[in-house]
């Protein structure tokens, strides 16, 4: 079924591009991506793999390190994480083809690849893979980045004739899954170099080998090891005599034999030094054999594409969307900035479109004290997001102007933006028109033409408000902006430690950050994965215990999640007033914006009217996630659990008061907010007899309201307790639309009644006893 028009998260799905037995690949688009509209490839992860956590940390490990790969040859990754409970990432939108098609389409045409085509291709993936196999992380140490999947299908060629290496991530986290629990190792078997096919250790001269592979069979026009099947492959790949190039296809160049021979020495240490060496190699075959007078190039492929007539049964050119090209600044009505900086930040910005681009234009005038621009820059970027329903990037691109002003006048640019309706577009232009006199809208509506600079239609980003910011009117969301604090972090920065007091909330206005917690039991594991920034919604089962969880890099740590611009992290321990149950890592440079409690004590007692907003955020994420994890309302699915809450309500009592009565009929049960009860029950004596203790983030008052019989037990306050109350009539809705989940809630209650009588017979057993 096609995804058009879905929404996943922060991407709208258009198509689908291809199904494979690990992902499946989704063109897609998004404005959250710098807040500008993006199309891109979401690699949405297969439910057998979402759900297995030793999966998911070793993709989260792999996603942190190739989300720092930029490089042209290299496909980009922008975002990853999960969106109620299936992992993804976001990808570049390559337009064209790729490498495999590009030899079947030639293959069934009974020929080869023209040679410099080849050639070029090998050279500019080298030129990728250089990068990769060189990169550091934040401390200067190498990363040891080996793709392991080098192969035709991996290979991207766009309509410009752009050469881009992709799926380093999935590839890199799938052989290390294989290799950890089985032994064995995935991957293309035919383009494996011999270390890898027989599960040596490998490194980056593993992906040389995987090079001459894919340039030995474009310039034969033929498979170099591919045999009827995966052993015999593996078998060829590490016995089988390799021939020249020339003696396959004899009117090759004789000069290519030597660097094609010389990649695939089945001895690494005969294999070239870097990709560089073997790439300048390449480069210097391309000079020394022009085309119609001139080295073959990018323009040079672009042409090469067009001209190719593709058959009816071979997959086509994936088509170029408009969005993706780049604005000419040749007409630009901007004014000059008389500043190599500025002017080399407008040309970032005309290339690739995006408002955090604008602001960091805002912070150049503010060094060079131009103060007018500046404002003008951070209010554009800041009133455009907030146009979008980001408002936490919004808060956090506004923060430049928040220094520059006096605080009433930031109070009064605040409310502005609380009171612009995300997709509105004349409120938005009308906003502009009064903070922008530097012809800063009109820049972005030109490097944005289909986004910006279009009067159609802004659908919404997400079903509803933005989490807290969201449910705020104007003067509260300005309130607490000026409360809150943007935090800047570097990358490898610590933002929250696990074991920690929750004294702050977080939420990502630019950047990257993975949360992990320390290995232990999977019950431990498995519940840090619902806290501090995780998808309330994810069911995970462990695929190993203990010590084959930890990454082979990082033995004290179990990676859970990756976070985004727009996401909220650290509010569970924050509103339920626990320690921190994960530890939160930035791998980018980061902008947060720091929520303090002593910031949201003092605006709740100024306003009354910020409480109501604070209770729905304290809904949707803890209440919901409790509620996700109790054993009778995980039946429901997400959408019906947060229906059931938008009516409760909040209700106090005080120490020892009644809260519910045994054989009362009652049509509430409850969840505790804050403080203890006790659930008792009186023999016929009329003595209690002391059931259970309960505390926050439980829930009582199930089983009687599912089944509408009287109280089988009391509970009183043991101390002040905050209850929030839901209604029976919300969850009898749901069960006349699904009459099956009442069968469910049924079973499911007969057990736990069941263990409740074994507790009360256990209990009177011990009170006789004594």
């Amino acid at each position: 079924m096609s995804p058009a028009g879905e929404l996943f998260g922060r991407y709208h799905l258009l198509d689908t591009i291809a199904v494979g037995g690990m992902a499946e690949v989704l063109l897609a688009r998004s404005a959250s991506l710098g807040g500008v509209s993006r199309t891109c490839v979401i690699k949405r992860i297969l439910p057998q793999f979402s759900r297995d956590l030793q999966f998911v940390s070793m993709f989260i490990d792999e996603a942190r390190i190739t989300i720092a790969l930029e490089h042209p040859n290299i496909v980009r990754l922008f975002d990853f994480g999960q969106h109620e409970g299936t992992y993804f990432m976001a990808m570049e939108y390559v337009d064209g083809t790729d490498l495999a098609a590009l030899l079947r389409a030639h293959l069934r045409a009974g020929r080869a690849l023209p040679v410099e085509v080849a050639v070029f291709v090998a050279r500019e993936l080298l030129a990728g893979l250089h990068h990769a196999h060189l990169l550091l992380d934040h401390n200067g140490r190498p990363l040891g980045i080996v793709h392991r999947d080098v192969s035709p299908q991996n290979v991207l060629i766009s309509s410009s004739g752009d050469v881009k290496l992709t799926d380093f991530g999935i590839a890199a986290a799938r052989n290390k899954l294989t290799q950890t629990s089985t032994g064995t190792v995935l991957g293309k078997a035919a383009y494996m170099a011999p270390e890898q096919a027989t599960g040596d250790k490998v490194d980056f001269r593993a992906d040389l080998w995987s090079v001459g592979v894919v340039l030995y069979e474009a310039l034969v026009g033929d498979r170099l090891f591919a045999a009827e099947n995966p052993l015999a492959t593996v078998q060829r790949v590490v016995n089988a005599p390799i021939d020249a190039p020339s003696a396959r296809r004899t009117e090759l160049p004789k000069a290519l034999d030597g660097a094609v021979l010389r990649a695939l020495q089945r001895k690494r240490d005969e294999r070239y030094s870097s990709a560089q060496a073997m790439g300048d190699e390449l480069t210097a075959f391309l000079a020394a054999h022009p085309v119609e007078g001139h080295v073959f190039g990018k323009a040079d492929l672009a042409r090469f594409l067009t001209s190719l007539e593709w058959d009816d049964d071979t997959v086509r050119m994936r088509p170029t969307h408009r969005s993706m090209r780049s604005a000419s600044g040749a007409d630009s009505g901007v004014p000059k900035a008389h500043d190599a900086k500025v002017e080399e930040l407008f040309g970032t910005l005309r290339e690739e479109p995006n408002l955090w681009t604008m602001v960091a234009i805002g912070d150049r005038y503010a060094e060079l004290k131009r103060t007018a621009p500046a404002l003008s820059a951070y209010r554009t970027a800041a009133a455009v997001f907030a146009f979008r329903g980001l408002l936490v990037q919004a808060l956090c691109a506004y923060d430049g102007a928040r220094r520059l002003l006096r605080e009433s006048e930031a109070y009064d640019d605040l409310v502005r933006l609380g009171d612009l309706a995300a997709g509105n577009r004349r409120e938005l232009v009308e906003l502009l028109r009064a903070v922008d006199q530097h012809g800063l809208w009109q820049a972005l509506q030109e490097a944005d033409p289909d986004g910006l600079g279009s009067d159609a239609e802004v659908a919404p980003l997400t079903s509803g408000p933005a989490p807290l910011f969201g449910y705020l009117g104007p003067t509260e969301l300005a309130r607490l902006a000026l409360c809150a604090r943007v935090r800047r972090v570097k990358p490898g920065e610590i933002v929250i430690r696990e074991g920690e007091a929750g004294d702050a909330l977080y939420a990502v206005g630019q950047g990257r950050l993975v949360v992990y917690c320390s290995p232990g039991q999977e019950e431990l594991v498995a519940a840090a994965a619902f806290a501090e920034g995780f998808d309330e919604e994810t069911n995970i089962e462990t695929g190993a215990k203990g010590p084959a969880l930890q990454q082979a890099g990082h033995p004290d740590r179990v990676y859970l999640a990756g976070l985004a611009d727009g996401d909220f992290f650290g509010e569970f321990s924050f509103l339920a007033e626990r320690p921190r149950s994960a530890t939160v890592e930035a791998i980018s440079t980061c902008r947060l914006l720091e929520v303090g409690r002593a910031a949201v004590d003092d605006i709740s007692r100024l306003d009354l009217s910020f409480t109501e907003p604070l209770l729905q955020f304290y809904k949707e994420r803890v209440v919901e996630l409790m509620m996700a994890k109790s054993p009778v309302f995980s039946l429901l699915e997400p959408h019906d659990r947060r229906a059931l809450l938008e009516g409760s309500v909040l209700v106090d009592f005080d120490d020892q008061q009644l809260i519910v009565e045994e054989g009362a009929l009652n049509d509430q049960l409850f969840f505790i907010k804050r403080g203890e009860v006790e659930v008792f029950r009186r023999d016929q004596a009329g003595t209690s007899i002391f059931i259970n203790k309960l505390g926050q983030g439980q829930f009582f008052g199930e089983f009687s309201v599912l089944r509408g019989t009287p109280r089988s037990g009391s509970v009183r306050a043991m101390g002040d307790v905050s209850l929030l109350k839901i209604d029976r009539s919300a969850l009898l809705e749901i069960f006349a639309r699904q009459p099956r989940l009442l069968r469910l809630f049924e079973q499911t209650i007969a057990a736990r009644s069941a263990e409740m009588k074994d507790r009360v017979h256990e209990h009177q057993r011990l009170f006789v006893g004594t």
